[in-house]
C-alpha cells in the first residue's frame, strides 16, 4: 500500500458540502466527498488516506492557535477492501488489499463529516480546510474542488490561499 516513499500520479477531486444535508444549518458541519483517480507506476496494493482532525493555524498577526475538528460518518464508496482507523489526531483509511495488487488505474472514493467550530475571529467568516493532508509522498497532477455554501455570498469577497507555490 502506498503511504510513504512510493511514487504515482493522479488527478484528485473533492466536493465539500457545507451544512447542505438535511436542510440549511450553520452548525459547522462540512460534508466531504473525495475521489482519487490513481495511475500507479509500480506494483502496489492500494493507498492510505490520512484525514487530519488536529490543526495548528498561524494567523496574519503571527499568533498560533490549535484547533480540533472531530471526524464522523466515514464511508468508503468505492468497491475496495478497506480499514478505517481512528486516532487522536484524525482518521486513517487503508484502501486496498494486503493480498492483491491494485490495477494500474484505480478510482477510490470516500466521504466523511468534519465538525468545525467558530474560530473566534472577531466576526470574520472563514473556512479553513486542507485539501491535501501533509502525509502524501506523491504527486498530484490535477486537483479539482467545489465548495457548496449554505447561503448565497458575494463572490468578490472570496479569498483562497495556499502555502504552496505552483511551479
Amino acid at each position: 500500500l502506498l503511504h510513504a516513499n512510493a511514487q504515482f500520479f493522479f488527478p484528485y477531486s473533492m466536493e465539500v458540502l457545507i451544512n447542505n444535508f438535511g436542510g440549511v444549518k450553520e452548525n459547522g458541519e462540512i460534508h466531504v466527498k473525495e475521489t482519487f483517480d490513481t495511475n500507479f507506476t509500480g506494483a502496489l496494493h492500494g493507498i492510505y488516506i490520512d484525514i487530519p482532525a488536529a490543526y495548528e493555524m498561524m494567523w496574519e498577526d503571527g499568533s498560533v492557535k490549535d484547533y480540533y475538528f472531530p471526524i464522523t460518518n466515514v464511508k468508503v464508496n468505492s468497491n475496495h477492501d478497506y480499514l478505517i482507523e481512528n486516532y487522536t489526531d484524525g482518521v486513517q483509511i487503508r484502501l486496498g488489499s494486503e493480498y492483491y495488487y491494485a490495477s494500474t488505474n484505480e478510482v477510490y472514493s470516500i466521504e466523511y463529516v468534519l465538525h468545525t467550530k467558530d474560530l473566534d475571529l472577531d466576526g470574520r467568516q472563514m473556512l479553513f480546510y486542507n485539501l491535501i493532508s501533509k502525509n502524501w509522498d506523491t504527486y498530484f497532477n490535477k486537483i479539482n474542488f467545489r465548495i457548496h455554501l449554505p447561503k448565497e455570498i458575494d463572490e468578490n469577497t472570496i479569498v483562497t490561499e495556499s502555502p504552496f507555490v505552483a511551479e
